[in-house]
C-alpha cells in the first residue's frame, strides 16, 4: 500500500491508493497512479499541487521521484468564460465595463475564504448605518426631550428617568456605545483582511501565468510590465474595484436607513420621496452623460504613465548604452516630454474629476432649500418641533453626502476599469501547459513501451529493436561497461527529424536544425561541438524542454527523454539570486535531503577550486542560516529590525535589493560566479545534466578540471555521494556544449552541429587529425612558443611545400606566389584576430576546408597531392547547398532604403549616377555547376541587406558595436574597415560644428542638451581633449589635413 498525499488546497479529495504487490509485474519498476480533479470552471492560473508517496509495502520508493509537482493546465479564461473567444483575442475592451466588472467580481467571490470575509464585512457595515441612526435619535431626543421648555411625548418615557439632569448623563453614556462595539467590529473585519486575500490571489495568479506563458507572451511581456501590473495595476484593482464595492454597499444602506426615517417623520408627505429620489436620478443622467468622457481621460492617464515608467526603465537598464553613445541629453529630454504629457493628462483629468465631484453637494444644497421651503412655516407655527426640523436638515444633509459618497465610489469603480483590462490581458496570454502536457503523455506512452522492451531485452534475451532502447544490455559503472541490473537504464535519448527555426519576429526564419537525428545513451558524456551560430544552444534547449518548457517542437518532431530522469538546463550565464543566501544559492534545486548536506555542498565547492574567501563565504551562509532558524523557532513574532527607507515600496524593495547585490556574497569575482554556477548543478545530482557552454569563462587548467569532475559526476553517478550506494544509484548523463575542441580527451561522445545536421564525430578520426597537424605545426613553429606569426605561416611554402595544398593553393605553385597566398590566408586561419596561430585554430580551418570530413582531412594531411583539388570539389557542393537553402528560405525584408537595387537620387553628389544600380550579387560569381547556370540564364540577382553586408566587411567588429562592447573604438575600427574598402563617409561632428549647424539650420534643437560637463567642446579639428578624431586609414593615427573630406562635408550640408 502506498498513501498518496498533496500538499495545497486544490479542488480534489486526497486518495488513499492501495496497490497489492501480486498485481505488480516481476521486476517491475514503475507504477501509474491516477488522481482525479474536481472540474470546475472557476479561474485558476497554472495551479500547481504536490504529490508525495509515503509509507510502501512490498514496495521500494525511489529516492527522488516520490515526490512530483503537478500543473493543472486550466483553459478557463480570466475573469470568467463569459465572453471567453473575445478574452482570448485580446479584445476585452470591447466588452461593456459593467459586464467585465461583475464578472471580476463572481469570479472573486468563488473562493470560500473570500465569501465569508465579504459578508462579515457587509454586515459590519450596516451596523455602522445603525449606529449612525443611533446617533441621529440621540441628537433629537436631547433637543426635544431634555433641553425643550416643553417635553414633547416619546416611546422611551416609561423607561426612562423624570429628572433632567440624568437624562442628560444616560443620554451622553449611549453615546458611546456605538462606539465600543464599532471597536469591537472593526478589529475583526481588520483580521478577516479580505483585501489581502484577494490581492494576493490575483497576484499569485499573475506570476505563475508569466512563468508558464509560451515563447511568444514571453517576449509580448517585459520586466517592466509585468512589474507595473503586479504592483500597480493588481492594488488598484482591488482597491478600488473589489473594495468599492463595500463601501458602496455601506452608503447605500445608510441612503435607505435615512430614507426610512424620513418618511417617518414626513408623515406620509408626498415632497419627501420626491426630493429622496431627485438626487440619485440627477447624479445618474449626470454620470451617463459625462462617463465616456471621463473613462477616456483615465485611460490616458493610464497610458502617459505606462509610458514614462517604461521610458525610466529603459534608461536605468540601459545605462552604459546610452552613455557610450552620447545620449544622456537625448534620454533627459525624451522623458522630460513624457512627464509633461503625463502631467497635462493629470491635470486634465483632475478638472474633469473635480467637476464632476461637485455636482452631488449641488443636489445635495438643492434639496436643503426645497426642504426649509416647504417646512419653515411649520416650525413657526409650531406644528413640527425644532428638534424635528434640525434632525430633518440633518438627515438630508446625511443623505446628500451618502448619495455624494456612493457617487465617489462609483467613480473609482469606474477608474478600475484601465487596470481590470490590463491584468485581463495578462491573464489570458497563451501558455504552453496544454503542450508540454500533451508532449509528456507522449513521452510517457513512449516510456512504457521503451520500458518493457528493454525489460525484454535484459531478463529475457529478446532483442528491443526500438530506437529508445540501447542495442547492448551494458551500462556505464564507475568507468567500467557492466551488464545492466534495470530495463529503465537502457532506455536512451532519442531525437528524429528535428526541425527548428526561430520565428520571423525575432529576425530569424531560416532553420537552424533540420530534420536532426542522434541518440544519446544513458550514462556518457557528451560534448556537443560545432562553429557560432549553427545551433548548439537551441539543440541544448530542446532537451529539457519537457521540464523546463524552453522550447517546443514543432511539427513531424520526434524528441523522446525518459520520462523518469529529472533533466536540469544550465545557462552560460551565472546567476545567483541577492535575495537568499550563498547557501541557499548552492541548494536552490528541488529539497531532497540528502544531496544538500552541507559537508556535501562545501565538499564540491572546494572540489571545483572555489577560492578560500568564497568558501569562508558560503560557510558564514550557512551558520547565518542557522542562527535565523534558531531564532524563529524562538520567536516567531520578531520583526527584523531594518533601518528605515522612505519612499513607495516599490522603490523601497529596489534600493534595498541594490544593496543586497552590492554585499560581499553577490560581489564575488565573475569566475567565483561561474564555479557557485556550477556547483549548484552538480549539489542538485540530475540524472541529465545539460551546460551550455561551462568551460568558456575558464583558463585551460580550470577547464581541465571542470571537465575531470564532470567526468567522475556521470562515472560515479553523483559527486560526493557514497559509494556504497553506487550500485542504487541511476546513470548520470552529461551533455555539454563548447566552443572549441580542448580538453575533450575524457568525453565518451562527441555531437557536431553542422550544416544543419547533428553528427556523431569519430574521436579516433579527430586525435588522429590532431596529431597530423601537430606535427606540422611543430615544424614551422621556429621559436617553440607553441603558437605561429605570420612569417612563420608563410614559411610553409619553404618548409612543408606540398602541405600548401591544404589551404586551396594549387599544386605547382612557385615559392614567392604560395607566400603571397598564404600571408591572405593567414588572416582566416587566425579566428581570435591576435596577429599569431594556435594549434587550435590550425585544426579549425583545416576542419573547415574539408567541410568536417574527419577522414579526407586526415589522408590529406598524411598525403597532401591533390589536396587542393578535393578541397575545391567539398568547397563547391558546400555552395551549391547554401545557394539552395538560401533561395528556399524565407524572404528577408529590406532593412532599409540602402537595400534598395537603385541608389537615391540624394547620393548622387557622392560620385554615383542617379540612375545607376548598387552591384548586385548575382549567383553565377559565387557558386558553378548548374544551379549556378539557372541562375544566371534567369538573371537573378540576390540582394543582400545591409547588416549582412555590414558583417561581411567588419567581420565580429560589427557584431561587438551591436552588442555595445567598447563603442568608441568599435566605431573607429569600423570607419578604418570602411575607409579600406573605399567607402566615402563624411567626417564625425564635433559639439561646436553641430552647434554652429543648428544655428544656421535655423536653431532647430535644444541647445542646452550639449552642455553635457562630460563632454567638453572639441578643439580645433574636432577632436574632443585626450582622444584622437578619426582621418582615415589606420585607427589612431593622428589626424592630419583631409581636404576631401572637408569638402565631402560641405556638400552634404
Amino acid at each position: 500500500m502506498i498513501l498518496v498525499e498533496t500538499d495545497e488546497d486544490v479542488r480534489f479529495s486526497i486518495m488513499t491508493v492501495e496497490l497489492v504487490a501480486a498485481h505488480w509485474p516481476a521486476r517491475q519498476m514503475s507504477v501509474v497512479i491516477d488522481i482525479k480533479l474536481v472540474e470546475n470552471d472557476a479561474f485558476e492560473a497554472t495551479l500547481e499541487f504536490g504529490v508525495r508517496l509515503l509509507r510502501p509495502r512490498n514496495a521500494v520508493l525511489g529516492h527522488y521521484l516520490h515526490t512530483c509537482r503537478v500543473t493543472v493546465a486550466d483553459d478557463d479564461t480570466f475573469p470568467t468564460n463569459r465572453n471567453a473567444d473575445k478574452l482570448r483575442e485580446d479584445s476585452a475592451a470591447e466588452i461593456q465595463p459593467v459586464v467585465l466588472w461583475s464578472e471580476y467580481l463572481k469570479m472573486s467571490l468563488k473562493d470560500r475564504k473570500v465569501r465569508v470575509a465579504a459578508t462579515y464585512n457587509l454586515l459590519t457595515d450596516q451596523v455602522r448605518n445603525l449606529a449612525y441612526l443611533w446617533q441621529v435619535m440621540l441628537t433629537k431626543y436631547l433637543i426635544d426631550q431634555v433641553l425643550a421648555d416643553e417635553p414633547q411625548p416619546f416611546f422611551t418615557d416609561p423607561i426612562m428617568p423624570q429628572g433632567r439632569e440624568e437624562r442628560v448623563w444616560l443620554t451622553i453614556a449611549f453615546s458611546f456605545v456605538p462606539h465600543a462595539v464599532m471597536l469591537v467590529l472593526n478589529r475583526l473585519k481588520a483580521e478577516r483582511r479580505i483585501q489581502g486575500m484577494v490581492v494576493n490571489q490575483l497576484q499569485g495568479n499573475l506570476l505563475r501565468k508569466f512563468l508558464n506563458y509560451n515563447e511568444d507572451s514571453r517576449d509580448s511581456v517585459s520586466t517592466s510590465d509585468l512589474a507595473m501590473a503586479i504592483t500597480r495595476d493588481v492594488p488598484e484593482l482591488v482597491e478600488h474595484g473589489f473594495m468599492g464595492i463595500f463601501e458602496l454597499v455601506e452608503n447605500l444602506g445608510l441612503v435607505i436607513v435615512l430614507g426610512i426615517l424620513m418618511l417617518a417623520q414626513s408623515q406620509l408627505s408626498a415632497l419627501t420621496p420626491i426630493c429622496f429620489f431627485l438626487i440619485p436620478l440627477a447624479m445618474l443622467i449626470f454620470i451617463y452623460i459625462r462617463h465616456p468622457e471621463t473613462e477616456r481621460r483615465d485611460r490616458l492617464v493610464f497610458q502617459r504613465q505606462t509610458e514614462m515608467l517604461i521610458l525610466v526603465h529603459q534608461v536605468t537598464d540601459n545605462t552604459r548604452l546610452i552613455t557610450d553613445y552620447f545620449q544622456r541629453p537625448t534620454m533627459v529630454v525624451s522623458f522630460n516630454g513624457r512627464v509633461a504629457e503625463c502631467n497635462k493628462a493629470t491635470t486634465l483629468a483632475t478638472m474633469f474629476r473635480v467637476t464632476n465631484s461637485e455636482f452631488a453637494p449641488f443636489m445635495t444644497t438643492v434639496v436643503i432649500a426645497i426642504y426649509v421651503i416647504f417646512h419653515y412655516a411649520s416650525v413657526v407655527d409650531k406644528t413640527i418641533t425644532i428638534g424635528e426640523f434640525l434632525t430633518s436638515v440633518a438627515v438630508w444633509r446625511s443623505i446628500g453626502s451618502a448619495y455624494q459618497n456612493a457617487y465617489k465610489d462609483m467613480l473609482q469603480i469606474q477608474q478600475a476599469a484601465a487596470p481590470l483590462l490590463n491584468v485581463i490581458h495578462y491573464m489570458n496570454l497563451p501558455v504552453d501547459t496544454t503542450d508540454r502536457m500533451l508532449i509528456t503523455r507522449e513521452m510517457q506512452e513512449f516510456g512504457k513501451t521503451a520500458q518493457m522492451k528493454a525489460h525484454h531485452q535484459l531478463f529475457r534475451s529478446l532483442p528491443a529493436n526500438s530506437p529508445f532502447v540501447e542495442e547492448s544490455s551494458c551500462v556505464s559503472f564507475n568507468g567500467e561497461k557492466l551488464t545492466a541490473k534495470y530495463p529503465q537504464d537502457l532506455i536512451q535519448i532519442y531525437a528524429d527529424n528535428i526541425n527548428f527555426a526561430y520565428p520571423a519576429r525575432t529576425g530569424g526564419g531560416i532553420d537552424l536544425l533540420r530534420n536532426a537525428t542522434f541518440k544519446i545513451p544513458q550514462g556518457q558524456l557528451v560534448a556537443v561541438a560545432g562553429p557560432k551560430g549553427c545551433g548548439k544552444k537551441t539543440l541544448l534547449d530542446f532537451l529539457p524542454e519537457l521540464i523546463a518548457g524552453i522550447l517546443l517542437p514543432t511539427g513531424h518532431t520526434k524528441l523522446f527523454v525518459p520520462p523518469h530522469l529529472r533533466v536540469l538546463h544550465v545557462s552560460k550565464d551565472p546567476q545567483l539570486l541577492p535575495e537568499i543566501t550563498l547557501f541557499e544559492n548552492l541548494t536552490f534545486g528541488p529539497s531532497d535531503g540528502q544531496d544538500e548536506e552541507e559537508e556535501r555542498v562545501l565538499a564540491i565547492c572546494r572540489r571545483l577550486g572555489l577560492s578560500a574567501d568564497a568558501v569562508k563565504l558560503v560557510e558564514a551562509s550557512i551558520q547565518r542560516q542557522g542562527d535565523v532558524k534558531k531564532s524563529k523557532a524562538a520567536d516567531k513574532l520578531r520583526v527584523v529590525e531594518r533601518p528605515a527607507k522612505s519612499g513607495s515600496a516599490q522603490s523601497s524593495a529596489l534600493r534595498e535589493l541594490q544593496e543586497k547585490n552590492q554585499a560581499p556574497e553577490n560581489s564575488l569575482p565573475f569566475t567565483e560566479k561561474c564555479l557557485l554556477h556550477l556547483a549548484r548543478a552538480l549539489v542538485m545530482n540530475p540524472e541529465v545534466l545539460i551546460l551550455h557552454k561551462p568551460l568558456e569563462h575558464f583558463d585551460y587548467v580550470f577547464a581541465r578540471r571542470v571537465v575531470e569532475i564532470l567526468r567522475e559526476f556521470v562515472d560515479l553517478r553523483g559527486l560526493e555521494k557514497p559509494r556504497e550506494t553506487l550500485h542504487l544509484r541511476s546513470p548520470r548523463t552529461c551533455i555539454f556544449s563548447v566552443g572549441h575542441l580542448e580538453n575533450l580527451e575524457d568525453v565518451d561522445t562527441l555531437l557536431q552541429v553542422t550544416n544543419k545536421q547533428v553528427e556523431a564525430v569519430d574521436l579516433d578520426s579527430l586525435c588522429r587529425l590532431k596529431q597530423e597537424v601537430g606535427q606540422l605545426f611543430h615544424v614551422l613553429d621556429k621559436n617553440v612558443d607553441n603558437l605561429l606569426d605570420r612569417e612563420e605561416f608563410m614559411g610553409m611554402a619553404e618548409e612543408a611545400p606540398a602541405s600548401v595544398e591544404l589551404f586551396g593553393i594549387k599544386e605547382g605553385a612557385g615559392t614567392v606566389t604560395a607566400k603571397h597566398e598564404l600571408n591572405k590566408i593567414f588572416d582566416k586561419v587566425d579566428d581570435s584576430q591576435g596577429g599569431k596561430i594556435d594549434q587550435e585554430e590550425f585544426v579549425a580551418f583545416i576542419r573547415l576546408q574539408f567541410d568536417d570530413q574527419l577522414a579526407e582531412a586526415v589522408q590529406a594531411m598524411k598525403n597532401p597531392v591533390g589536396a587542393s583539388q578535393k578541397i575545391a570539389e567539398i568547397q563547391s557542393q558546400k555552395a551549391k547547398r547554401k545557394q539552395l537553402e538560401f533561395a528556399s528560405s524565407p524572404g528577408y525584408k529590406h532593412l532599409d532604403a540602402w537595400d534598395s537595387p537603385e541608389i537615391p537620387a540624394h547620393t548622387a553628389i557622392l560620385g554615383f549616377p542617379v540612375t545607376s544600380k548598387k552591384l548586385p550579387i548575382t549567383a553565377d560569381e559565387v557558386f558553378t555547376g548548374v544551379v549556378g547556370s539557372l541562375v544566371q540564364q534567369r538573371a537573378i540577382h540576390v540582394p543582400v541587406p545591409l547588416t549582412r553586408q555590414l558583417t561581411s566587411l567588419a567581420g565580429n567588429l560589427w557584431n561587438g558595436s551591436l552588442q555595445n562592447k567598447r563603442a568608441e573604438r568599435n566605431e573607429l575600427l569600423l570607419c578604418h574597415e570602411f575607409h579600406s574598402k573605399k567607402f566615402v563617409l563624411p567626417d564625425k561632428e564635433s559639439i561646436s560644428q553641430k552647434k554652429r549647424r543648428l544655428q544656421i539650420e535655423g536653431g532647430q534643437g535644444i541647445s542646452a542638451g550639449f552642455d553635457d560637463p562630460e563632454e567638453p567642446e572639441a578643439q580645433a579639428g574636432g577632436s574632443r581633449k585626450g582622444k584622437v578624431a578619426y582621418s582615415g586609414g589606420l585607427v589612431l593615427e593622428p589626424q592630419v589635413p583631409c581636404t576631401v573630406h572637408r569638402c565631402t562635408r560641405a556638400v552634404l550640408e
